[in-house]
Protein backbone atom coordinates (compact mmCIF):
# COMPACT_ATOMS: atom_id res chain seq x y z
CA UNK A 1 0.00 0.00 0.00
CA UNK A 2 2.53 2.54 1.02
CA UNK A 3 4.61 1.63 -2.89
CA UNK A 4 1.34 2.29 -4.22
CA UNK A 5 0.76 5.89 -2.59
CA UNK A 6 4.08 6.17 -3.61
CA UNK A 7 3.65 5.85 -6.99
CA UNK A 8 0.57 8.15 -7.02
CA UNK A 9 2.50 11.06 -5.89
CA UNK A 10 4.77 10.42 -7.96
CA UNK A 11 2.60 10.39 -10.94
CA UNK A 12 0.79 13.36 -9.45
CA UNK A 13 3.86 15.14 -9.82
CA UNK A 14 5.05 14.22 -12.74
CA UNK A 15 1.43 15.56 -14.23
CA UNK A 16 2.36 18.49 -12.26
CA UNK A 17 5.43 19.07 -14.19
CA UNK A 18 4.18 18.20 -17.60
CA UNK A 19 1.87 21.03 -17.28
CA UNK A 20 4.08 23.72 -16.58
CA UNK A 21 6.17 22.52 -19.19
CA UNK A 22 3.26 22.29 -21.75
CA UNK A 23 1.83 25.59 -20.36
CA UNK A 24 5.62 27.11 -20.71
CA UNK A 25 5.86 25.98 -25.00
CA UNK A 26 2.17 26.68 -24.94
CA UNK A 27 3.19 30.76 -23.92
CA UNK A 28 5.70 30.98 -26.63
CA UNK A 29 4.20 29.39 -29.59
CA UNK A 30 1.12 31.61 -28.96
CA UNK A 31 3.99 34.44 -28.80
CA UNK A 32 5.52 33.18 -32.06
CA UNK A 33 1.82 32.82 -33.51
CA UNK A 34 0.77 36.39 -32.59
CA UNK A 35 3.87 38.29 -33.17
CA UNK A 36 3.72 36.92 -36.68
CA UNK A 37 0.23 37.84 -36.91
CA UNK A 38 0.97 41.06 -36.25
CA UNK A 39 3.91 41.58 -38.76
CA UNK A 40 1.53 39.93 -41.48
CA UNK A 41 -0.98 42.76 -40.31
CA UNK A 42 2.39 45.63 -40.61
CA UNK A 43 3.14 43.96 -44.07
CA UNK A 44 -0.29 44.27 -45.32
CA UNK A 45 -1.11 47.70 -45.11
CA UNK A 46 2.73 48.67 -46.15
CA UNK A 47 1.66 47.26 -49.66
CA UNK A 48 -0.78 49.29 -50.82
CA UNK A 49 0.30 52.25 -48.88
CA UNK A 50 -0.43 55.11 -50.05
CA UNK A 51 3.18 57.40 -49.78
CA UNK A 52 1.20 60.46 -48.17
CA UNK A 53 0.50 58.11 -44.65
CA UNK A 54 3.90 56.51 -45.03
CA UNK A 55 5.73 58.30 -42.17
CA UNK A 56 2.39 57.59 -40.17
CA UNK A 57 2.12 54.59 -40.84
CA UNK A 58 5.89 53.74 -39.89
CA UNK A 59 4.98 55.04 -36.36
CA UNK A 60 2.07 53.32 -36.06
CA UNK A 61 4.41 50.09 -36.59
CA UNK A 62 6.82 51.44 -34.22
CA UNK A 63 4.37 51.74 -31.75
CA UNK A 64 2.42 48.40 -32.26
CA UNK A 65 5.58 46.61 -31.81
CA UNK A 66 7.18 48.16 -29.13
CA UNK A 67 3.70 48.09 -27.05
CA UNK A 68 3.85 44.18 -28.20
CA UNK A 69 7.28 43.41 -27.18
CA UNK A 70 7.43 45.71 -24.51
CA UNK A 71 10.30 47.76 -25.10
CA UNK A 72 10.82 51.26 -24.41
CA UNK A 73 11.95 53.11 -27.47
CA UNK A 74 11.49 51.97 -31.34
CA UNK A 75 13.32 54.06 -34.25
CA UNK A 76 14.13 54.53 -37.65
CA UNK A 77 17.37 55.60 -38.88
CA UNK A 78 18.26 56.41 -42.13
CA UNK A 79 21.68 57.07 -43.69
CA UNK A 80 23.33 59.78 -46.28
CA UNK A 81 26.17 60.52 -48.12
CA UNK A 82 27.57 56.84 -48.40
CA UNK A 83 26.38 56.00 -45.26
CA UNK A 84 28.61 58.66 -43.66
CA UNK A 85 25.85 60.29 -41.88
CA UNK A 86 22.45 59.23 -40.39
CA UNK A 87 19.23 61.10 -39.24
CA UNK A 88 16.61 59.52 -36.93
CA UNK A 89 13.70 59.63 -38.94
CA UNK A 90 11.11 58.26 -36.73
CA UNK A 91 10.43 57.25 -33.35
CA UNK A 92 7.79 55.93 -30.70
CA UNK A 93 8.58 55.83 -26.86
CA UNK A 94 6.87 54.38 -24.06
CA UNK A 95 5.18 55.92 -21.42
CA UNK A 96 7.84 58.19 -19.25
CA UNK A 97 10.63 58.09 -21.94
CA UNK A 98 12.30 60.72 -23.17
CA UNK A 99 12.05 61.04 -26.97
CA UNK A 100 15.63 61.09 -28.35
CA UNK A 101 14.57 62.07 -32.01
CA UNK A 102 15.65 65.86 -32.25
CA UNK A 103 18.99 65.31 -30.51
CA UNK A 104 19.65 62.13 -33.18
CA UNK A 105 20.14 64.21 -36.49
CA UNK A 106 23.16 64.61 -38.94
CA UNK A 107 25.12 62.09 -36.91
CA UNK A 108 28.31 61.06 -38.02
CA UNK A 109 28.38 56.73 -38.71
CA UNK A 110 31.74 57.12 -37.21
CA UNK A 111 30.82 57.17 -33.70
CA UNK A 112 29.58 53.66 -33.57
CA UNK A 113 32.61 51.84 -35.31
CA UNK A 114 31.67 48.21 -33.87
CA UNK A 115 28.01 48.71 -34.58
CA UNK A 116 28.46 49.82 -38.37
CA UNK A 117 30.68 47.22 -39.17
CA UNK A 118 28.16 44.32 -38.59
CA UNK A 119 25.41 46.76 -40.30
CA UNK A 120 27.34 46.82 -43.58
CA UNK A 121 27.77 42.87 -43.17
CA UNK A 122 24.40 43.18 -43.16
CA UNK A 123 24.08 41.58 -39.43
CA UNK A 124 21.88 42.34 -36.35
CA UNK A 125 23.19 44.14 -33.80
CA UNK A 126 21.74 42.44 -30.72
CA UNK A 127 22.54 43.58 -27.20
CA UNK A 128 20.93 41.91 -24.46
CA UNK A 129 23.14 43.41 -22.06
CA UNK A 130 24.80 46.70 -22.50
CA UNK A 131 27.02 46.20 -19.76
CA UNK A 132 28.57 43.34 -21.56
CA UNK A 133 29.34 44.54 -24.70
CA UNK A 134 33.00 43.45 -25.75
CA UNK A 135 36.14 45.79 -25.68
CA UNK A 136 36.11 46.73 -29.26
CA UNK A 137 33.01 47.98 -28.36
CA UNK A 138 33.42 50.63 -26.17
CA UNK A 139 32.76 53.44 -27.89
CA UNK A 140 28.86 52.33 -28.56
CA UNK A 141 28.74 50.79 -24.54
CA UNK A 142 29.52 54.83 -23.60
CA UNK A 143 26.58 56.52 -25.70
CA UNK A 144 23.90 53.95 -24.92
CA UNK A 145 24.96 54.54 -20.91
CA UNK A 146 24.82 57.74 -21.54
CA UNK A 147 20.94 56.85 -22.69
CA UNK A 148 20.60 54.58 -19.99
CA UNK A 149 19.64 52.21 -22.45
CA UNK A 150 20.31 48.54 -20.94
CA UNK A 151 19.14 46.25 -24.10
CA UNK A 152 18.63 46.61 -27.71
CA UNK A 153 18.02 44.55 -30.56
CA UNK A 154 18.96 46.96 -34.17
CA UNK A 155 18.09 45.53 -37.91
CA UNK A 156 19.41 46.33 -41.36
CA UNK A 157 17.35 48.00 -43.63
CA UNK A 158 18.65 46.85 -47.04
CA UNK A 159 16.86 47.57 -50.13
CA UNK A 160 18.45 46.71 -53.87
CA UNK A 161 21.90 44.91 -51.62
CA UNK A 162 22.65 48.58 -49.98
CA UNK A 163 22.09 49.27 -46.38
CA UNK A 164 19.94 52.19 -46.34
CA UNK A 165 19.57 52.26 -42.56
CA UNK A 166 18.64 50.54 -39.24
CA UNK A 167 15.53 49.71 -37.15
CA UNK A 168 16.00 49.44 -34.00
CA UNK A 169 14.01 48.32 -30.36
CA UNK A 170 15.84 49.84 -26.59
CA UNK A 171 15.33 48.37 -23.54
CA UNK A 172 15.55 51.15 -20.77
CA UNK A 173 13.53 50.01 -17.48
CA UNK A 174 14.76 46.44 -17.97
CA UNK A 175 16.83 44.22 -19.86
CA UNK A 176 15.53 42.35 -22.66
CA UNK A 177 16.51 39.15 -24.82
CA UNK A 178 14.92 38.00 -28.24
CA UNK A 179 14.26 34.69 -29.46
CA UNK A 180 15.74 33.96 -33.05
CA UNK A 181 12.24 33.12 -34.43
CA UNK A 182 11.16 37.30 -33.40
CA UNK A 183 14.06 38.35 -34.62
CA UNK A 184 13.62 36.60 -38.16
CA UNK A 185 10.00 38.56 -38.17
CA UNK A 186 11.76 42.04 -37.00
CA UNK A 187 14.12 41.37 -40.28
CA UNK A 188 11.28 41.08 -42.24
CA UNK A 189 9.82 44.15 -40.74
CA UNK A 190 13.02 45.34 -41.74
CA UNK A 191 12.31 44.60 -45.90
CA UNK A 192 9.18 46.12 -45.53
CA UNK A 193 10.11 49.54 -44.11
CA UNK A 194 13.22 49.58 -46.39
CA UNK A 195 10.72 48.36 -49.41
CA UNK A 196 8.17 50.59 -48.88
CA UNK A 197 10.28 53.92 -48.43
CA UNK A 198 12.03 53.29 -51.83
CA UNK A 199 9.04 52.54 -53.27
CA UNK A 200 7.63 55.18 -52.25
CA UNK A 201 10.53 57.36 -53.17
CA UNK A 202 10.11 56.17 -57.37
CA UNK A 203 6.68 56.71 -57.25
CA UNK A 204 7.35 60.61 -56.31
CA UNK A 205 9.77 60.08 -59.07
CA UNK A 206 7.73 59.49 -61.66
CA UNK A 207 5.41 61.97 -60.82
CA UNK A 208 8.05 64.65 -62.43
CA UNK A 209 9.60 64.40 -65.61
CA UNK A 210 9.91 61.13 -67.08
CA UNK A 211 12.82 62.19 -69.34
CA UNK A 212 14.55 64.08 -66.29
CA UNK A 213 14.61 60.87 -63.72
CA UNK A 214 14.70 57.80 -67.07
CA UNK A 215 18.16 57.16 -65.55
CA UNK A 216 16.59 56.54 -62.12
CA UNK A 217 14.03 54.68 -63.21
CA UNK A 218 16.25 52.57 -65.24
CA UNK A 219 18.34 51.91 -62.07
CA UNK A 220 15.45 51.48 -59.60
CA UNK A 221 15.13 47.79 -58.05
CA UNK A 222 11.47 47.85 -58.21
CA UNK A 223 10.52 46.29 -61.62
CA UNK A 224 8.54 49.37 -63.75
CA UNK A 225 6.32 48.70 -66.76
CA UNK A 226 3.73 49.82 -69.22
CA UNK A 227 1.37 48.48 -70.82
CA UNK A 228 -1.54 49.38 -74.13
CA UNK A 229 -4.56 49.01 -73.69
CA UNK A 230 -4.86 45.09 -75.21
CA UNK A 231 -2.94 44.18 -72.30
CA UNK A 232 0.62 44.45 -74.05
CA UNK A 233 4.01 45.33 -72.97
CA UNK A 234 5.19 49.23 -74.50
CA UNK A 235 8.13 49.48 -72.08
CA UNK A 236 9.82 47.36 -69.55
CA UNK A 237 12.81 48.71 -67.10
CA UNK A 238 16.26 47.12 -66.56
CA UNK A 239 15.28 45.51 -63.05
CA UNK A 240 12.45 44.00 -65.09
CA UNK A 241 14.54 42.48 -67.40
CA UNK A 242 16.75 41.49 -65.00
CA UNK A 243 14.37 39.71 -62.81
CA UNK A 244 12.42 37.74 -65.84
CA UNK A 245 15.60 37.04 -67.52
CA UNK A 246 14.08 38.55 -70.85
CA UNK A 247 15.29 41.67 -72.67
CA UNK A 248 12.74 44.03 -73.55
CA UNK A 249 12.92 42.87 -77.07
CA UNK A 250 11.34 39.85 -76.21
CA UNK A 251 8.77 42.01 -73.73
CA UNK A 252 7.83 44.67 -76.04
CA UNK A 253 4.45 43.55 -78.16
CA UNK A 254 3.95 40.56 -75.42
CA UNK A 255 0.69 40.26 -73.43
CA UNK A 256 1.09 40.32 -69.87
CA UNK A 257 -0.37 37.84 -68.93
CA UNK A 258 1.18 35.27 -70.70
CA UNK A 259 4.02 35.66 -68.26
CA UNK A 260 1.20 34.77 -65.02
CA UNK A 261 1.14 31.78 -63.26
CA UNK A 262 -1.96 30.23 -64.92
CA UNK A 263 -4.32 30.27 -61.40
CA UNK A 264 -3.69 34.11 -61.37
CA UNK A 265 -4.33 34.94 -64.51
CA UNK A 266 -8.07 35.52 -63.85
CA UNK A 267 -7.20 37.54 -60.86
CA UNK A 268 -4.57 39.75 -62.86
CA UNK A 269 -7.48 40.10 -65.65
CA UNK A 270 -9.84 41.40 -63.52
CA UNK A 271 -7.38 44.21 -61.88
CA UNK A 272 -6.10 45.48 -65.59
CA UNK A 273 -9.70 45.94 -66.55
CA UNK A 274 -10.44 47.89 -63.52
CA UNK A 275 -7.05 50.27 -64.75
CA UNK A 276 -8.53 50.41 -68.03
CA UNK A 277 -11.83 52.21 -66.02
CA UNK A 278 -9.75 54.71 -64.58
CA UNK A 279 -9.03 53.67 -61.28
CA UNK A 280 -5.45 52.52 -59.82
CA UNK A 281 -5.05 48.91 -58.66
CA UNK A 282 -3.33 46.87 -56.22
CA UNK A 283 -2.78 43.14 -56.27
CA UNK A 284 -0.11 40.25 -56.28
CA UNK A 285 0.56 37.53 -58.84
CA UNK A 286 3.09 34.85 -59.29
CA UNK A 287 4.80 35.31 -62.39
CA UNK A 288 7.30 33.05 -64.48
CA UNK A 289 10.71 34.24 -65.31
CA UNK A 290 12.69 33.37 -68.47
CA UNK A 291 13.91 29.49 -67.01
CA UNK A 292 10.19 28.83 -65.56
CA UNK A 293 11.07 30.28 -62.21
CA UNK A 294 7.88 31.46 -60.23
CA UNK A 295 8.39 34.80 -59.12
CA UNK A 296 5.84 36.49 -56.64
CA UNK A 297 5.20 40.31 -57.14
CA UNK A 298 3.44 42.84 -55.21
CA UNK A 299 2.13 44.94 -58.20
CA UNK A 300 0.51 48.51 -58.12
CA UNK A 301 -0.58 49.62 -61.29
CA UNK A 302 -2.33 53.18 -62.34
CA UNK A 303 -3.69 55.08 -65.58
CA UNK A 304 -2.32 57.19 -68.12
CA UNK A 305 -5.00 59.30 -68.95
CA UNK A 306 -5.13 61.95 -71.88
CA UNK A 307 -7.94 63.80 -72.69
CA UNK A 308 -9.94 61.92 -70.68
CA UNK A 309 -9.10 58.73 -72.04
CA UNK A 310 -7.16 55.73 -70.67
CA UNK A 311 -4.39 55.48 -73.04
CA UNK A 312 -1.73 53.51 -71.28
CA UNK A 313 -1.23 51.32 -67.92
CA UNK A 314 1.86 51.82 -65.89
CA UNK A 315 2.68 49.41 -63.11
CA UNK A 316 5.32 49.02 -60.11
CA UNK A 317 6.49 45.65 -59.36
CA UNK A 318 7.86 45.02 -55.85
CA UNK A 319 9.86 40.99 -56.13
CA UNK A 320 8.50 39.68 -52.60
CA UNK A 321 9.61 35.95 -53.53
CA UNK A 322 12.26 36.00 -50.66
CA UNK A 323 9.30 37.48 -48.05
CA UNK A 324 7.06 34.58 -48.62
CA UNK A 325 9.77 32.43 -48.72
CA UNK A 326 10.28 33.47 -44.84
CA UNK A 327 6.50 33.32 -44.37
CA UNK A 328 6.32 29.47 -46.25
CA UNK A 329 9.19 28.96 -43.77
CA UNK A 330 7.46 30.65 -40.84
CA UNK A 331 4.34 28.37 -41.34
CA UNK A 332 6.51 25.17 -41.74
CA UNK A 333 8.24 26.02 -38.61
CA UNK A 334 4.81 26.39 -36.80
CA UNK A 335 3.54 23.58 -37.75
CA UNK A 336 6.55 21.76 -36.53
CA UNK A 337 6.35 23.20 -33.23
CA UNK A 338 2.86 22.93 -32.73
CA UNK A 339 3.35 18.82 -34.03
CA UNK A 340 6.66 18.44 -31.00
CA UNK A 341 4.32 20.04 -28.32
CA UNK A 342 1.91 16.94 -29.03
CA UNK A 343 4.51 14.03 -29.86
CA UNK A 344 6.35 12.23 -27.43
CA UNK A 345 10.23 12.23 -28.58
CA UNK A 346 10.58 8.62 -28.02
CA UNK A 347 7.70 6.46 -29.34
CA UNK A 348 6.27 9.11 -31.70
CA UNK A 349 3.10 8.55 -30.12
CA UNK A 350 0.91 11.63 -28.88
CA UNK A 351 1.93 12.75 -25.77
CA UNK A 352 0.04 13.71 -22.62
CA UNK A 353 -0.87 17.01 -23.91
CA UNK A 354 -2.42 15.48 -26.82
CA UNK A 355 -4.21 12.91 -25.17
CA UNK A 356 -5.70 15.10 -22.52
CA UNK A 357 -7.00 17.39 -25.89
CA UNK A 358 -8.60 14.40 -27.18
CA UNK A 359 -10.30 12.98 -23.61
CA UNK A 360 -11.65 16.66 -23.29
CA UNK A 361 -13.13 15.76 -26.60
CA UNK A 362 -15.26 12.58 -26.26
CA UNK A 363 -16.17 14.13 -22.83
CA UNK A 364 -17.98 16.92 -24.48
CA UNK A 365 -19.52 14.60 -27.52
CA UNK A 366 -20.62 12.70 -24.47
CA UNK A 367 -22.49 15.59 -23.30
CA UNK A 368 -24.73 15.61 -26.64
CA UNK A 369 -24.68 11.74 -27.63
CA UNK A 370 -24.81 9.84 -24.06
CA UNK A 371 -21.99 7.63 -25.63
CA UNK A 372 -19.74 6.10 -23.39
CA UNK A 373 -15.87 5.76 -23.66
CA UNK A 374 -12.76 3.71 -22.31
CA UNK A 375 -9.82 5.33 -20.31
CA UNK A 376 -7.21 2.61 -20.52
CA UNK A 377 -3.87 2.64 -18.39
CA UNK A 378 -0.88 0.22 -19.31
CA UNK A 379 1.71 0.31 -17.24
CA UNK A 380 4.94 -2.47 -18.27
CA UNK A 381 5.94 -4.96 -15.87
CA UNK A 382 8.96 -5.59 -14.55
CA UNK A 383 10.18 -2.82 -16.33
CA UNK A 384 12.28 -1.10 -13.54
CA UNK A 385 14.55 -4.44 -13.19
CA UNK A 386 15.11 -4.29 -17.50
CA UNK A 387 16.31 -1.13 -17.00
CA UNK A 388 18.26 -1.76 -14.08
CA UNK A 389 19.67 -4.82 -15.63
CA UNK A 390 20.08 -3.96 -19.56
CA UNK A 391 20.22 -0.27 -19.39
CA UNK A 392 17.79 2.33 -20.44
CA UNK A 393 18.46 1.60 -24.09
CA UNK A 394 17.32 -2.08 -23.79
CA UNK A 395 14.33 -0.22 -21.90
CA UNK A 396 13.70 2.51 -24.93
CA UNK A 397 13.61 -0.46 -27.24
CA UNK A 398 11.13 -2.13 -25.03
CA UNK A 399 9.03 1.27 -25.56
CA UNK A 400 9.18 1.25 -28.78
CA UNK A 401 8.01 -2.13 -29.75
CA UNK A 402 5.35 -1.72 -27.28
CA UNK A 403 3.94 1.33 -29.24
CA UNK A 404 4.23 -0.44 -32.40
CA UNK A 405 2.70 -3.23 -31.06
CA UNK A 406 -0.49 -1.18 -29.43
CA UNK A 407 -0.64 0.68 -32.41
CA UNK A 408 -1.20 -2.26 -34.78
CA UNK A 409 -4.24 -4.01 -31.79
CA UNK A 410 -6.28 -1.06 -31.54
CA UNK A 411 -9.31 0.40 -33.90
CA UNK A 412 -9.10 3.11 -36.32
CA UNK A 413 -10.78 5.36 -33.87
CA UNK A 414 -8.84 4.23 -30.36
CA UNK A 415 -6.09 6.45 -29.43
CA UNK A 416 -2.82 5.39 -27.39
CA UNK A 417 -0.79 7.72 -26.03
CA UNK A 418 2.70 7.97 -23.67
CA UNK A 419 1.27 8.91 -21.11
CA UNK A 420 4.90 9.27 -19.01
CA UNK A 421 7.74 6.89 -18.19
CA UNK A 422 6.58 2.94 -19.09
CA UNK A 423 3.03 4.36 -18.90
CA UNK A 424 0.71 4.33 -21.81
CA UNK A 425 -2.67 5.94 -21.82
CA UNK A 426 -5.66 4.41 -24.36
CA UNK A 427 -8.51 6.48 -25.25
CA UNK A 428 -11.77 3.77 -26.31
CA UNK A 429 -14.46 6.00 -28.25
CA UNK A 430 -17.84 4.24 -28.24
CA UNK A 431 -17.04 1.55 -26.20
CA UNK A 432 -18.41 0.10 -22.86
CA UNK A 433 -16.49 -1.86 -19.82
CA UNK A 434 -17.29 -5.16 -21.34
CA UNK A 435 -15.45 -4.16 -25.16
CA UNK A 436 -12.62 -2.64 -22.61
CA UNK A 437 -11.97 -5.77 -21.18
CA UNK A 438 -11.72 -7.38 -24.57
CA UNK A 439 -9.56 -4.99 -26.26
CA UNK A 440 -7.34 -4.91 -22.76
CA UNK A 441 -6.94 -8.89 -23.01
CA UNK A 442 -6.23 -8.74 -26.79
CA UNK A 443 -3.10 -6.21 -26.29
CA UNK A 444 -2.04 -8.06 -23.31
CA UNK A 445 -1.69 -11.34 -25.07
CA UNK A 446 0.03 -10.08 -28.01
CA UNK A 447 2.87 -8.25 -26.17
CA UNK A 448 3.39 -11.26 -24.23
CA UNK A 449 4.26 -12.47 -27.62
CA UNK A 450 7.03 -10.20 -28.33
CA UNK A 451 10.58 -9.70 -27.35
CA UNK A 452 13.87 -8.16 -27.94
CA UNK A 453 17.22 -9.73 -28.33
CA UNK A 454 19.60 -7.29 -26.70
CA UNK A 455 23.51 -8.31 -25.74
CA UNK A 456 22.85 -11.91 -27.06
CA UNK A 457 19.70 -12.45 -24.30
CA UNK A 458 15.88 -12.59 -25.37
CA UNK A 459 14.08 -10.26 -23.24
CA UNK A 460 10.44 -10.75 -22.74
CA UNK A 461 7.41 -8.47 -22.65
CA UNK A 462 4.83 -8.20 -20.45
CA UNK A 463 1.85 -5.40 -19.60
CA UNK A 464 -0.69 -4.83 -17.38
CA UNK A 465 -3.99 -2.57 -18.33
CA UNK A 466 -6.38 -1.04 -15.89
CA UNK A 467 -9.92 0.92 -16.96
CA UNK A 468 -12.39 2.82 -16.44
CA UNK A 469 -15.63 3.74 -17.66
CA UNK A 470 -16.78 7.10 -18.83
CA UNK A 471 -20.49 6.69 -18.75
CA UNK A 472 -21.44 9.89 -16.59
CA UNK A 473 -20.39 13.18 -16.30
CA UNK A 474 -17.41 12.93 -13.92
CA UNK A 475 -13.96 15.25 -13.75
CA UNK A 476 -11.34 13.82 -16.19
CA UNK A 477 -8.77 13.03 -12.87
CA UNK A 478 -11.18 10.67 -11.59
CA UNK A 479 -12.16 8.48 -14.57
CA UNK A 480 -7.94 8.29 -14.73
CA UNK A 481 -8.10 7.80 -10.95
CA UNK A 482 -10.15 4.62 -11.13
CA UNK A 483 -8.06 3.42 -14.23
CA UNK A 484 -5.06 3.38 -12.33
CA UNK A 485 -7.01 2.02 -9.28
CA UNK A 486 -8.00 -1.21 -11.94
CA UNK A 487 -3.98 -1.40 -13.07
CA UNK A 488 -2.83 -1.88 -9.97
CA UNK A 489 -5.24 -4.37 -8.76
CA UNK A 490 -4.38 -6.19 -12.17
CA UNK A 491 -1.31 -6.18 -10.88
CA UNK A 492 -1.90 -7.60 -7.63
CA UNK A 493 -3.93 -10.62 -9.13
CA UNK A 494 -0.79 -11.45 -11.35
CA UNK A 495 1.59 -11.19 -8.36
CA UNK A 496 3.55 -7.74 -8.70
CA UNK A 497 3.62 -5.62 -6.06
Amino acid sequence: MHDKNKMKEHLIKELQNQRKEFNKIKANLNEHIEFQKLVTNISTRFISINPKLLDKEINRALQEIGEYADVDRSYVFLFENDITIMNNTHEWCAEGIEPQIDNLKELSTDIFPWWMKKLQRFENVYIPDVANLPKEAEAEKEILQSQDILSLIVVPLIYGNTLIGFLGFDSVKNKKEWSEDIIALLRIVGDIFAGSIEHNLMNAVLLRSEERYRTMIENANDLIWSLDVKGKFTYANSQAEQVSGFTFRKWKGKSFTSLVHLEDQKKANKDFQKVLSGKSSHYFVRIYDKNRNIIYLSINSAPIIQNGVVVEVLSFGRDITRQKAIENELKKTNKKLQMLARTDFLTKLPNRRSMLEKVEYEINKFERSREPFIIMIGDLDNFKFINDEYGHIAGDKILKLVSRTMLSGIRKQDVVARWGGDEFLLLLPQTNLKGGRVISRKLEEEIAKTSINFQKKKISIDITFGLSVYNKPMDIDNCITIADGDLYENKRIKGYK
